[in-house]
């Protein structure tokens, strides 16, 4: 009965790894009527005032709307959130962060 328990514990109870994601910085641009989405390189030379850029770390999503950016593309990046947080089933804390952040944010 102790030999049948203890096979029991090895075969029913597996260890679960959490998916991992690959992290990327995501740029929402837009030109007349289209809007843009490009993944660009992780380095802070890649931001700017004029567009939302969205730093996917897996299930952490850093929302970062430049000065400049159009309405269009804050409730575009916003939408682009939503959609990353649904694919990764609500387990996603997003944050976004006006024009301030550019001057001080700087990626590991």
């Amino acid at each position: 009965m102790i030999l049948t328990y203890l096979n029991f514990l090895k075969k029913g109870f597996k260890h679960v790894e959490s998916k991992k994601y690959r992290s990327r910085l995501l740029q929402i641009k837009s030109l007349k009527e289209t809007m843009i989405v490009r993944e660009f390189p992780m380095n802070g030379g890649s931001l700017n005032l004029e567009n939302v850029f969205i730093l996917d770390l897996g299930l952490k999503l850093y929302q970062l709307q430049g000065s400049k950016c159009s309405i269009q593309e804050k409730l575009k990046g916003t939408q682009l959130c939503q959609a990353i947080a649904d694919e990764r089933e609500k387990q996603v804390e997003v944050h976004a962060f006006g024009k301030f952040l550019f001057i001080y944010f700087d990626f590991p």
